[in-house]
């Protein structure tokens, strides 16, 4: 019998094991946020560090929290195997994952959010241009984030002459 999955996550259970393991601590329960279950093990700079040091640290590299959902639909995937012939059962058991993935997702896009909007605006401090240019620079290059500061700075050099470091 061949089932249709309900979810078809990215990436492998195995390889989302090995990014965790690499890249995060596993987080203590916390009632408040109960659906997260990792944290990063660097931690973030302050906003008053140097742009290029920030993003060299990994500020803005992609969360764990479409990962973490990626983790969640393995398990939905697997309970839906499990309680194939009983989709009652089925409902019941997935309710709190399914909470947890749409929780998660919500914090995916509110954390891409934040970091492409304090993105453009550490740019635009730097640079001087409107958050809006910033933005259409970066939605026309395809290179790394480190590139892209590299090149941005290049092609808008400073009025004063002074290196961007």
């Amino acid at each position: 019998m061949n089932i249709s999955l309900p979810y078809n996550p990215t990436h492998t259970p195995e390889w989302l094991e090995k990014y965790f393991k690499k890249n995060y601590y596993k987080r203590p329960y916390n009632r408040f946020h109960w659906w997260r279950s990792y944290v990063e093990k660097k931690k973030p700079l302050s906003h008053r560090a140097h742009l290029r040091d920030r993003i060299l640290n990994g500020d803005f590299d992609f969360g764990p929290y479409k990962f973490e959902a990626e983790v969640v639909e393995h398990k939905l995937n697997d309970k839906y195997v499990k309680y194939f012939n009983d989709q009652g059962r089925f409902v019941e058991e997935a309710s709190l994952d399914r909470a947890r993935r749409k929780r998660l997702l919500e914090d995916y896009e509110a954390d891409e959010k934040r970091k492409l909007d304090e993105l453009a605006k550490s740019f635009s401090v730097l640079i001087g241009l409107s958050k809006q240019e910033i933005l259409d620079e970066l939605a026309d290059y395809s290179d790394t984030l480190v590139e892209f500061y590299y090149h941005i700075t290049e092609k808008y050099p400073r009025k004063n002459g002074i290196a961007y470091l």
